[in-house]
């Protein structure tokens, strides 16, 4: 049982770090910013 939960959180920090080591962010649109509905953007920050 302990397996099946740690598999999933390895996972996702591995994507999170992944997300970060890459410069990229997450920008959520709330409705009515940039289109009528609410929105998440994958941004590419760069570095430096």
């Amino acid at each position: 049982m302990k397996l099946l939960l740690q598999i999933p959180t390895v996972l996702i920090g591995v994507l999170i770090l992944a997300t970060w080591f890459a410069s990229l962010r997450l920008v959520v649109l709330p409705p009515g910013s940039f289109k009528l509905r609410a929105m998440t953007a994958l941004v590419y920050q760069g570095h430096g």
